[in-house]
């Protein structure tokens, strides 16, 4: 027999079991309409990778247009703590470690020096061999965290007499991170670390691209389409009043010079257009 205090009970089980049925309902329609554009756009951000393309830093040129210094294309290993799995950072950076014949401890002290945040991407190898290229480019999936980025390593045609005059380029150091992230840079870009690369870097650095293109859940592309792109712009080039054939008559007379005197301290000249006071050459021996 159904007493008055059962019938109680059973409507206030039936009245919480109507609340939260009523909740559960209100709770969807806020995920489905209200959070709809939301939730669309972290699942396009998932879907969704934005590859950064390294733009060709400029050439440098002597006053009749010989080049000095130009590019040769290059791939880095490039390391995005955001992308480690969870718990798999320390296996993926042994394997990786094992692969580029480096500690482990030195690659993780490199990832945890370069970046400020886990959303940065840092630079842990540049200019790797073919080899090395093709192993890590094959084996994807075995390096969650890791990617591969072309980049450009400097190349002189001319040769190392200028090595003093020109400088030349490296990562951005602790030291000066925060100067170059305060001028738009990203942090792990190569710059000019000395002598004409680092004093008109402003104008042969030029404008990285990227390419947004569509990755599966793992990762990894889904095909070679891309989404959208912006290409890359190379820097400006940097013309010098120095004259090559007389820099290059310049270096090896300052050799000769020097090996004749069989002096312990070196040499070193400068040859001036008398006219404009231009610098047509200047060498030293031994070069660096």
């Amino acid at each position: 027999m159904l007493t008055p205090e059962s019938a109680l009970r059973i409507a206030t089980l039936g009245g919480l079991l109507v609340a939260a049925l009523g909740i559960l309902l209100v709770r969807l329609w806020f995920l489905q309409v209200i959070s709809e554009e939301r939730y669309a756009a972290r699942a396009d951000a998932n879907r969704l990778r934005t590859v950064l393309r390294e733009a060709p830093r400029g050439a440098i040129v002597d006053r009749d247009g010989r080049p000095l210094v130009t590019n040769r294309t290059g791939t880095s290993v490039v390391a995005r703590p955001r992308w480690f799995a969870d718990g798999d950072r320390a296996e993926v950076i042994r394997r990786l470690a094992r692969v580029l014949r480096v500690s482990p401890e030195s690659l993780d002290r490199t990832i945890d020096d370069a970046t400020g945040s886990p959303f940065e991407s840092v630079v842990v190898a540049g200019d790797i061999d073919a080899p090395t290229r093709l192993y890590l480019a094959e084996r994807r999936r075995d390096f969650p965290g890791i990617d591969l980025r072309a980049t450009y390593t400097r190349a002189y045609p001319a040769g190392s007499s200028l090595a003093h005059v020109i400088g030349y380029t490296g990562p951005i150091t602790a030291e000066t991170i925060a100067d170059y992230r305060a001028r738009g840079y990203r942090g792990d870009e190569t710059v000019g670390a000395s002598g004409l690369e680092a004093q008109y870097e402003r104008y042969l650095a030029g404008a990285p691209g990227e390419m947004v293109i569509e990755v599966d859940a793992s990762g990894e592309p889904r095909s070679r389409q891309v989404v959208s792109a912006i290409p890359p712009r190379q820097g400006l080039t940097l013309q010098l009043a120095i004259d090559l054939p007389t820099q290059a008559a310049l270096a090896d007379a300052i050799a000769e010079r020097v090996a004749e005197s069989g002096s312990p301290a070196g040499g070193a000249g400068v040859a001036l257009d008398p006219a404009s006071g231009e610098i047509l050459a200047i060498a030293s021996y031994p070069s660096y």
